[in-house]
């Protein structure tokens, strides 16, 4: 029956079957404790990605000479590459040496008094009982670590595939983890050139305005790959109220005529916005992919490294091409303030941003994570009017509008909280 069995199982993951679709599992209950923590990164993102395009204009604006994007975002790889180092890599490093000091040290302490016993009753003729004793111990750890890798492959060759390989998936698991790593990657730096050359053009809050987006993106995008439950009836009104929104803040601006700098009024700045757009793909693709892949060995820490890498080796011969090698004068003009903005820029927003989003996500799910996304567009608003002294949102009428894109989105995420939860809770065995 045990042989009827595997056949079967191995039938339906045969190469003449199609791969299994991608189903939404819910992320495991958190403790309170744990729950909150995640709930504030996932409350502080949004903040720390408004001053970030707040600080990205004010550095590629404002500062003398002003930067070039790409140089802009090759100074923010190469400042947060030795951060990873410092603040992750080489703390995770040592703990780790530790950890295997510490059971090497509990090792040899266990075979010492294994050994004894042995001795003694080598010694009165009765080791029958303990001969092996001294060969378990050490064997007995690495049958317990073997296991754990080998389930760890098991889980990532049944986990979801990339539409379209399924067999890639399949055959070669690692070939597989590595595209949707680079996949992962690509996204996420679509989204980063993306926010980093529209704040040059475009006010921030318009930005911001955009990137709020990505909460029905991210919705629409999980219900036809991962087919997560959706309230079509709730999705049409919020999406037309805030598209209705966004067209009450841009519109008074666009009329205006030639306003202020940032304005929708000049080629630029609907560059700008078509950036800001660009960012809102890779951001969505990003997020759904980290929910998708939750389970399998794709690494948070992992995708920026392969970010920062790849700035390092592509943007920054670019922008040396393109935008000159003239980067000492770049530095030298530097005030106190301007280095701020780039140390938190590059040190804190950059090198952390898509870590934390990824890990929130894998911890609380992309409704969770997205529901906090309204906090963008006024974390937006008021750091352009601390940093930069002016705001895109000056009217009554968009003002308005951006209500109506703050209340939209977060009613529309709460009840997709509360739906999630209440489907969790019935998931749940009885007790």
């Amino acid at each position: 029956m045990e042989e009827g069995g595997e056949t079967g199982e191995f039938k339906e993951a045969g190469a003449g079957e199609p791969p299994p679709r991608v189903q939404h599992v819910p992320p495991p209950p958190l403790p309170p404790l744990v729950l909150a923590m995640w709930l504030a990164v996932a409350a502080v993102l949004p903040l720390m990605v408004a001053l970030l395009g707040v600080l990205a204009r004010y550095l590629q604006v404002t500062t003398t000479p002003p930067f070039p994007p790409l140089r802009f975002t090759a100074t923010l790889n190469l400042l947060a590459l030795p951060t990873l180092l410092l603040f992750y890599t080489l703390p995770r490093l040592a703990l780790r040496a530790r950890r295997r000091r510490q059971l090497r040290l509990q090792l040899s302490v266990s075979r010492e008094p294994s050994l004894a016993s042995h001795r003694d009753g080598g010694s009165r003729g009765g080791s029958s009982k303990l001969d092996g004793m001294p060969e378990a111990a050490g064997p007995a750890v690495e049958a317990g670590e073997q296991p754990a890798g080998a389930a760890q492959v098991a889980a990532n060759a049944q986990g979801p595939s990339l539409p379209g390989l399924g067999r890639l998936h399949r055959d070669y698991p690692r070939a597989h983890r590595a595209a949707v790593l680079l996949v992962a990657m690509w996204c996420y730096e679509a989204a980063i050139l993306g926010q980093n050359f529209a704040p040059s053009a475009v006010d921030p809050a318009v930005v911001m305005l955009v990137s709020m987006f990505a909460v029905v993106g991210v919705a629409l995008l999980s219900r036809l790959w991962l087919r997560v439950p959706l309230h079509w009836g709730l999705v049409a009104p919020v999406a037309t109220v805030m598209i209705g929104g966004a067209c009450m803040v841009l519109v008074p601006d666009i009329l205006a005529g030639v306003g202020q700098p940032g304005s929708l009024t000049t080629t630029s700045a609907w560059l700008g916005f078509a950036a800001s757009v660009g960012a809102l793909a890779g951001n969505v693709l990003f997020i759904v992919l980290a929910q998708a892949f939750k389970d399998s060995t794709l690494s948070a820490i992992a995708i920026q490294y392969t970010i920062v890498f790849f700035n390092l080796l592509v943007i920054l011969p670019i922008s040396l091409g393109v935008e000159g090698t003239g980067w000492a004068a770049q530095f030298r003009e530097l005030t106190a303030a301007d280095w701020l903005a780039l140390i938190y820029c590059a040190c804190v927003a950059h090198a952390w941003v898509a870590v934390l989003i990824a890990e929130s996500t894998t911890r609380l799910g992309g409704v969770t994570v997205s529901m906090f996304f309204s906090l963008r567009l006024i974390g937006s608003i008021v750091a352009g009017k601390l940093v930069l002294g002016v705001t895109l949102v000056k009217t009554g009428v968009q003002i308005a509008g951006v209500v109506l894109v703050v209340v939209a989105l977060t009613s529309y995420t709460i009840v997709q909280w509360r739906t999630e939860a209440r489907r969790g809770r019935q998931r749940q065995p009885p007790a």
